[in-house]
């Protein structure tokens, strides 16, 4: 078994995507498979359909609740002593994880990241999305490219929709809400020429959706931030940057995604990227992501009432720190946004 990789996927009931892509896996790659699954009600059938693709023997499940009661995020202890047991025995194909509480796609990234950095038994992790499709040379040469730049920390793929780039890595504008994709809607040929010979580029941040990180980000960086969803991956690229890591996007590995999901601009969203923008940006760029936020709350609130229920919340999470799952907090929203439609 190639030890140099582990993978790490987090899943929220898509179990025919997860399963189609664990097929794939289990046939390109050699090596151990950490699924998160942060649906704890579909334990038994997402581990039945594991095993129609891996055997039984291949599959260790385990139910966690690591999500501890005061901080509303990773209980440390609790993963420990999993991370304990899972040293002492012969690691299974695939370590099915269940946690009693859905701790968002932040949690799930965060727990593998943790588990990766305490079993100290890989050189790079693996993070790739549940309804991904890659192909034999998706992971192959994402590690070409760590392999011969080792001041990269973090490397992506080139995500593809519908045969068109939907994007090879991107930027953050410094003055609104906005990522920036780069090559987005080209066509392939159009994108082949674009970049010709070259492999990667360095880039701002890239999508956690297939993505490889070493051993020495993680020990720099640290984990996932508390954001539940949205945002955590720019932010945590950014954070590496800080740490002295190069971010880069590999123009040979590819990730084509099952749909493009169009959500609505949600609290997690704006809350998020309000963190960012405190934590990363140069204070002339905070104070005018500041005052955006404040005009489009004034203008919100005689134009669009549901869009100032959604500023209003997130910007009195952001005041009050409060991160995690939205929902832990509504009692108190509820409050802040009784208004007509």
């Amino acid at each position: 078994m190639n030890t140099s990789t582990l993978i790490g996927i987090v899943t929220y009931e898509r179990e025919v995507y997860l399963v189609n892509l664990i097929s794939k896996l289990v046939k390109s790659v050699d090596t151990h498979i950490i699924i998160f699954n942060k649906s704890f009600d579909n334990r038994s059938k997402l581990y039945s359909n594991l095993s129609k693709v891996v055997s039984k023997n291949g599959i260790t499940a385990i139910n966690t609740e690591i999500q501890g009661s005061k901080s509303r995020y990773l209980d440390f202890n609790s993963l420990s002593k999993i991370i304990q047991s899972l040293k002492t025995k012969k690691l299974a194909k695939i370590t099915l994880l269940s946690n009693y509480q859905n701790i968002g796609g932040s949690g799930g990234i965060a727990a593998i990241q943790y588990i990766f950095r305490e079993l100290n038994s890989y050189e790079y992790l693996w993070m790739i999305d549940d309804e991904m499709e890659i192909n034999e040379n998706t992971l192959l040469n994402l590690i070409k490219i760590v392999r011969e730049n080792q001041k990269i920390g973090i490397v992506g793929s080139t995500l593809l929709s519908q045969d068109k780039i939907l994007e090879a890595g991107s930027s953050l504008s410094k003055s609104d809400f906005k990522f920036l994709p780069r090559y987005h809607g080209y066509s392939l040929n159009k994108f082949y020429k674009a970049v010709g010979k070259k492999m990667y580029d360095e880039v701002e941040y890239v999508s956690f959706a297939s993505i490889l990180l070493t051993k020495k980000c993680i020990d720099r960086t640290g984990v996932f931030k508390n954001f539940f969803i949205h945002v955590d991956d720019a932010e945590y690229c950014l954070r590496a940057r800080e740490k002295g890591l190069k971010i880069a996007v590999s123009y040979k590995s590819f990730a084509k995604t099952k749909k493009v999901k169009k959500s609505n601009y949600s609290v997690y969203d704006l809350r998020n990227f309000l963190f960012l923008a405190s934590e990363h940006y140069p204070l002339f760029n905070k104070l005018l992501i500041y005052s955006r936020v404040l005009r489009r709350l004034v203008y919100s609130y005689f134009y669009n009432r549901k869009a100032f229920r959604v500023i209003i919340r997130a910007y009195w999470l952001f005041l009050s720190r409060k991160y995690g799952k939205e929902s832990e907090f509504k009692n108190i929203l509820t409050l802040l946004t009784v208004s007509k439609s």
